[in-house]
């Protein structure tokens, strides 16, 4: 077996074996054995972290442990790159994968539930609209417009509230979907929501409240609402992933119909140590 990187000018001998959704800032891999392309892995990083995003293995040629040596091979060259570890994370509808990572030498731990509902239903609701049309002490700003040193601050928060602060800097943050509460007068954050964006879906990646203030929750999912309405959201599916079951139980009782917020699974991850 043979492990080559995919650039341009191969992309198209692995094209089978990629998911079209493949992003310009995530690395592919792939192995080539008799001849042919057999295997190939998207990673993607934030910060000083090594994702897993995507592996896939040509039918013919599993069990053979073509993909486990993909991987590892990968990871025994990002070490030079300082990489000490590559990251997954999955949900219980991923079939397979588990049995998969295990053997290639991953733990896997249990990181919380999943929880789905249309943007549509929110926006619907009495408790949003009267929220949304409400006033707030707290200022509300798009990540994006936040200065270097006020990210550093809000790093630190996410931080001390046991959240990745890379995700921050993750290319695939939707910066127009992710929203920060401030302090009018000292600055400091009370809430924030980040979020990424699919063709689906909305993926709330964070959500929480620094000053455990559900006012400011409030606060910051209107804003949220209210952009997801403007960008044109409001028929897609907005997914909560939380191990924090506050944070559900309010998002669901903003609902007309708490059943509304559906539970779809449980979240796992995964890490392998080189």
């Amino acid at each position: 077996m043979t492990l080559t990187g995919i650039w341009e000018e191969n992309r198209e001998y692995f094209k089978n074996l990629l998911p079209e959704s493949t992003k310009e800032e995530e690395v592919c891999v792939g192995a080539i054995e008799d001849g042919k392309a057999v295997a190939a892995a998207v990673f993607s990083s934030s910060g000083s972290l090594l994702y897993l995003d995507h592996i896939y293995v040509d039918e013919k040629y599993r069990k053979k442990g073509i993909g486990s040596t993909l991987i590892k091979e990968f990871a025994y060259e990002m070490q030079e790159a300082g990489i000490h570890s590559i990251n997954v994370l999955f949900t219980d509808k991923a079939k397979g994968i588990d049995a998969f990572l295990v053997k290639t030498g991953f733990g896997i731990v249990e990181e919380g539930a999943y929880f789905s509902a249309k943007i549509e239903d929110f926006l619907s609701a009495k408790k949003v609209q009267k929220i949304m049309s409400g006033s707030y002490s707290t200022e509300i700003r798009h990540i994006k417009d936040l200065s270097k040193t006020e990210k550093n601050v809000l790093s630190r928060y996410l931080t001390e509230d046991d959240a990745d602060p890379d995700i921050l800097t993750d290319p695939a943050l939707a910066e127009k979907l992710s929203f920060v509460s401030v302090d009018s007068e000292s600055g400091n954050p009370h809430a924030c929501v980040l979020c990424e964006k699919t063709e689906d879906e909305v993926i709330v990646e964070y959500l929480g409240s620094f000053m455990k203030d559900l006012d400011d929750l409030a606060a910051i999912l209107s804003a949220l609402f209210k952009a997801g309405k403007d960008e044109g959201l409001s028929e897609k599916t907005i997914r909560f992933a939380a191990t924090d079951e506050r944070i559900i139980d309010f998002a669901g009782k903003l609902l007309d119909d708490p059943k509304d917020l559906k539970r779809d699974g449980t979240v796992y991850s995964a890490m392998l140590c080189m």
